[in-house]
């Protein structure tokens, strides 16, 4: 498919790089990325995949745009606070190309085993992962290995909170998240312990210039890395990732399940009750030092503290006040985590 004339005085400065030229940009033009989370890294992404000229976007978010996300989620404005992000999202990016107003499909769900294969378009040349819980990576990381039997979807993998990240191109399926971080993991949140919005953007721009390097063939000595940057201190580290074990047959001897989501139901007027997916200890004392100057005032009992409303235990359980199911969940993942 041969460039028009407004994309190429649109792209014109990109296409003059030799690393790119007319081929690398028909390569951006006819890309399709799924882009999940559109947080500080995903709406950042979403930007500057856009601009660079990736006009076929799929982007899958259950949050509405909050306050506190204006200190570090650039996209967004005043006007966005309590809209759909994805829905907020979308009108800015086609203010920046309206000619991307058909080409944008957005999701406000909750992604979940029984749906991620109708929401990630089939088409999907890359899967940039912006999500901020472990379980919903998780979810991606197995979705992209199973989906195809033929080959595996290619995956950006991206993290950042306080003031570091991390990045990843992972393209072999025998390399996945739990080649550098395990399921056991216990994620912090943003709402716990902060993160610099410098950082996010920084982090979010490696992370999509891997993503245009993979598109147009440029990622050579890139890809199954993990680069790790610490933000506060300019330094950056580049690890080698490791395939995962395999059994006398050649075969990945692992069991790729989908974790188990929280248990969710309906408690009384105005409350969800939260179930964590797995046995779970909460610190009560060090989670509500942390939450309290971030969410407001909290109190603390040996079994439980209140913050906001919301009321977490120490097994990981939590009544929380929201709308709905889904509100309950987001809500659940920023101050519990994983």
């Amino acid at each position: 498919m041969a460039l028009t004339n407004i994309q190429k005085q649109r792209y014109s400065r990109q296409i003059v790089l030799k690393e790119i030229g007319i081929s690398g940009q028909k390569a951006l033009s006819t890309a399709h990325v799924t882009i999940v989370g559109a947080g500080a890294l995903g709406s950042t992404s979403a930007e500057i995949l856009l601009r660079a000229g990736v006009t076929n976007l799929t982007v899958i978010d259950r949050d509405i745009v909050e306050l506190s996300n204006l200190q570090r989620q650039s996209l967004y404005t005043q006007n966005d606070v309590g809209k759909d992000k994805v829905i907020a999202l979308k009108n800015h990016l086609i203010k920046i190309n309206s000619l991307a107003k058909s080409t944008i499909i957005i999701h406000p769900n909750h992604l979940y085993k029984e749906n991620i294969e109708d929401l990630i378009p089939k088409n999907t040349n890359l899967i940039l992962d912006c999500t901020d819980n472990l379980q919903t990576r998780f979810l991606l990381d197995i979705f992209r290995q199973t989906v195809n039997k033929k080959k595996v979807i290619p995956w950006v993998f991206t993290s950042a909170i306080q003031t570091s990240g991390q990045i990843s191109l992972i393209t072999k399926k025998e390399i996945s998240l739990e080649s550098f971080l395990p399921k056991n993991a216990q994620g912090q949140t943003c709402s716990q312990v902060g993160v610099l919005g410098s950082t996010t953007h920084i982090i979010a721009s490696y992370a999509t210039n891997l993503a245009i390097l993979f598109l147009t063939n440029n990622h050579k000595n890139l890809e199954n890395k993990l680069i790790s940057i610490d933000t506060f201190n300019f330094s950056q580290r580049i690890f080698t990732l490791k395939e995962l074990p395999k059994d006398n047959n050649n075969s990945n001897p692992r069991i790729l399940e989908y974790p188990k989501e929280p248990r969710v139901s309906k408690f009384c007027q105005g409350f969800f009750q939260v179930l964590p997916a797995k046995k779970s200890d909460i610190d009560l004392k060090k989670m509500a030092r942390l939450l309290a100057d971030l969410t407001g005032s909290s109190n603390s009992s040996p079994l439980s503290i209140k913050i906001d409303g919301h009321r977490i235990f120490k097994d990981a359980r939590a009544l929380i006040k929201a709308k709905t199911k889904k509100d309950a969940i987001s809500i659940y993942s920023k101050l519990v985590g994983n």
